[in-house]
């Protein structure tokens, strides 16, 4: 990239030292959603690897590759929602529509997985990987859950609401260390499935918290539904 604009000459423009400082000021306050939410997608395979053996770590790592496709939709879907709560435009209805469609492709997906695991698993990956549906199974449970997750964290980003956007990953992180801590060494691969059940269930349940006063402060009728 260093090369290309040097060699084309790309004008990036300026930036004053207030604004490049508030920028950075700004910026620092949200650090905690990507670090939280770092942590969070990749500990569970770190701790299996810490906790248990190869074995429970390889049909998990299998398990997680299906599974965690389904955050494409809820990804793309939260950059739009994003945008339109930082531009002032998003409304209770907008928000419950964008979960409403995640939501509903999401589940879709999750069914087709859920059903053609127990062929499908062993066809890609091979027979010694059939131990792996159980987890694939569990893990879209979990994933079921981020996906509210990661459509309400930006709107609430794009509130300017960085506190608690950051706090729910970082509370993330530290029930998915405690609750694998406890099932990892008994359960092994399905030990780590379901505490990331539980993290997400968490993440989600502090952002719906979050999502709901922002939409009273608002003062705009949060009948959230479903979340």
């Amino acid at each position: 990239m260093i090369v290309f604009i040097k060699r084309f000459k790309v004008d990036l423009g300026t930036v004053s030292a207030d604004k490049g400082k508030s920028l950075l000021r700004n910026g620092i306050r949200f650090w905690g959603i990507g670090l939280g939410q770092t942590l969070t997608f990749r500990s569970d395979q770190l701790f299996l690897g810490f906790l248990s053996n190869a074995y429970n770590l390889g049909i998990y790592a299998v398990a997680v590759t299906p599974a965690s496709l389904m955050q494409v939709v809820s990804n793309s879907i939260g950059q739009v929602a994003y945008r339109e709560a930082a531009a002032g435009t998003m409304t209770v209805q907008k928000y419950k529509k964008f979960l409403s469609i995640s939501l509903g492709i999401t589940l879709i997906y999750g069914c087709l997985i859920w059903i053609s695991a127990p062929w499908l698993i062993p066809f890609v990956f091979g027979s010694d990987y059939a131990d792996s549906v159980v987890i694939v199974r569990t893990l879209l449970i979990a994933e079921l859950l981020l996906s509210p997750y990661l459509i309400t964290v930006r709107v609430l980003a794009g509130y300017n609401r960085p506190y608690i956007s950051s706090a729910s990953g970082i509370l993330g992180f530290v029930t998915l260390a405690v609750v694998l801590s406890i099932l990892v060494p008994v359960h092994g691969a399905l030990g780590a499935a379901l505490g990331s059940v539980v993290a997400y269930g968490v993440m989600l349940l502090v952002v719906g918290v979050g999502i709901n006063k922002t939409f009273k402060r608002q003062e705009v009728p949060s009948h959230m539904g479903g979340i």
